[in-house]
């Protein structure tokens, strides 16, 4: 029987046991990008208002019915780029946000309180 044997290209390096590290290789979006999705997504979804525009949406539709619309809205927006892992924290994350000018931020800050590697301004 033959003996397998490793051959290395002649340009590659050895690393010690002590400098390999596991990369996920998961995917991340930044916090900044998932705010302004979600705000988009919500100006989108109420006629395309500003902060203003959100407020004043959310007092002639009532707290409760707009909690249940961005809920709706955003979960969706974030199974479309793939984290469907932290839909499930949106209807918190928006119960938080509700009573903020930035409802995006909000929700993007608090989803990255939650993710994998929290608070890091990352999302994934």
């Amino acid at each position: 029987m033959k003996k397998m044997e490793l051959i290395l290209p002649v340009n590659s390096l050895e690393i010690h046991e002590n400098e390999k590290e596991y990369i996920d290789g998961g995917f991340a979006v930044s916090t900044t990008v998932v705010a302004a999705a979600i705000n988009t997504a919500i100006g989108l979804a109420i006629g395309g208002a500003g902060v203003a525009g959100v407020r004043a949406w959310i007092t002639s539709v009532g707290k409760e019915q707009a909690k249940k619309i961005f809920t709706r809205t955003i979960t969706s927006k974030l199974i479309a780029i793939g984290c469907t892992g932290l839909a499930g924290f949106i209807g918190a994350a928006v119960n938080f946000a509700i009573n903020y000018s930035d409802i995006g931020g909000a929700v993007a800050s608090y989803l990255d309180s939650v993710d994998t590697y929290h608070n890091n301004g990352w999302i994934g």
